[in-house]
């Protein structure tokens, strides 16, 4: 399914979250072997109504986990 949406040829419809995942590393180093690089990461933090978003760009999969 995940490959239809990211190969699907629209830019726009080719995004998506992934929730409660990866739970390790070699889950996202299986996806991005697999199917797609990942952009982004994000956290839940102390408070309830904020996230943080680590974009993987600037950390290597390896310091998000």
């Amino acid at each position: 399914m995940l490959r239809q949406v990211i190969y699907c040829g629209q830019p726009h419809i080719n995004k998506f979250i992934l929730t409660n995942f990866p739970d390790t590393i070699e889950q996202a180093k299986a996806f991005e072997n697999d199917c797609s690089k990942l952009t982004a990461m994000i956290f839940p933090t102390a408070n309830e109504y904020e996230v943080e978003i680590k974009s993987t760009s600037h950390f290597g999969l390896e310091s998000l986990f």
